[in-house]
């Protein structure tokens, strides 16, 4: 049994950033440890070239959950690799980080059974590349994360156990950190800070993420209202029973539909469209499915012959300052009754209420397409 248990969710990311992360913990100058990397549904051929870096490091567990076109959740892909640790202490990573090769000697130096450490990041720009002196000339003026970042941290394996891990209700991007750190200093924890400088930990770059293009609207605080609306200590525990459960291949039919012709189409008017894909859902037997393979194009506004003239007599009565406006009716009744992340944003939620009725789905989007495989429980 390892004192540390690192924890490391994955999912298509670049190979050369978790062969930075893997080198950094390969360097370390303390080696009780071992590293549980849980892919949470790499497609297929970046999958098996992660499995192949993984070998080259004696010190990884890798655990390939198949979660492919899932909505990302790293509550679930972090209690999968806490299910599958008996270590003392779990540390949380990110794929992102650069580890200095005295940072799990300045863990053991703090960690304790009461106590909850987080720890930060220095974030390195953009054009970096000087990774190979990164620990013997710390690069200086770099901005530092805050107090508030609470995604990595280290704790006792048993408290996290016994709090029932993660809580899966979050997925998609946050709060499940924050949610964690309630319910173990709920739990009895106090929670301190390693300061970063005693044990540099290095941010890789990336693009800042597009929050439309990855979070329907609204979500985030629906995340936040669930997590403000908990009372401790009724709330402490995971309220999912089988969570960090695990699922191969063969159990995902929506995989082996996600190539088969679309069997539904949105069309005008779109919102009946919806209504139309939730009752032919719900009229589905079990093992039934529904496909969506919808293009974009389909939502670009069509003009009618008279909307050039209509747009010139606005603006003319805009001119003399008369408040009337033509509307081109044929226009709106041929254009768009939802834009592409409405449409997105519908189907998101649809997966979100109808949860329970979904015995598995595929989710895949792009700038110009939608696809979704639903399979009916």
């Amino acid at each position: 049994m390892p004192l540390f248990s690192l924890l490391l969710p994955y999912r298509n990311r670049d190979m050369l950033r978790l062969k930075r992360c893997l080198e950094s913990l390969s360097a370390q100058d303390f080696n009780d440890f071992e590293l549980v990397l849980v892919d949470y549904g790499t497609e297929k051929k970046l999958a098996a070239e992660v499995a192949a870096l993984c070998a080259n490091y004696n010190f990884v567990r890798l655990i390939y959950n198949d979660f492919e076109g899932h909505l990302w959740n790293r509550s679930h892909a972090l209690n999968t690799a806490l299910n599958a640790t008996e270590a003392v202490y779990i540390i949380t990573l990110d794929v992102d980080m650069i580890y200095c090769p005295h940072f799990l000697t300045a863990v053991k130096a703090r960690a304790q059974p009461n106590l909850l450490l987080f720890y930060g990041c220095y974030y390195l720009p953009q054009n970096f590349q000087a990774y190979s002196t990164l620990h013997t000339q710390t690069p200086k003026d770099l901005p530092e994360s805050d107090a508030a970042a609470l995604g990595i941290f280290v704790a006792p394996r048993a408290a996290m156990q016994e709090v029932g891990g993660f809580d899966e209700y979050f997925r998609v991007w946050g709060v499940e950190d924050l949610d964690m750190r309630t319910r173990l200093v709920a739990y009895g924890l106090k929670n301190e800070r390693l300061q970063t400088k005693d044990a540099p930990v290095f941010h890789q770059w990336h693009a800042a993420s597009d929050v439309r293009s990855n979070m329907p609207a609204d979500w985030k605080q629906k995340m936040l209202d669930y997590y403000h609306a908990k009372t401790f200590p009724k709330d402490l525990k995971n309220p999912k029973a089988n969570w960090g459960r695990l699922l191969a291949t063969n159990g995902r039919p929506a995989l082996c539909l996600k190539n088969e012709a679309p069997n539904y189409t949105f069309e005008f008017p779109l919102e009946y469209a919806l209504l139309g894909w939730v009752k032919r859902f719900m009229l589905l037997n079990s093992g039934d499915f529904l496909i969506l393979k919808q293009s974009t194009q389909l939502f670009e506004t069509k003009q009618s012959r008279l909307g050039p003239y209509m747009a010139a007599a606005n603006r003319i009565l805009a001119k003399i300052k008369i408040s009337y406006r033509l509307t081109d009716l044929e226009t709106n009744r041929r254009g768009q009754a939802l834009t592409f992340y409405e449409l997105r944003d519908a189907l998101f939620y649809f997966l979100y209420y109808f949860e329970n009725e979904i015995a598995d789905y595929y989710w895949e989007q792009g700038e110009e397409f939608l696809h979704l495989v639903v399979v009916k429980n």
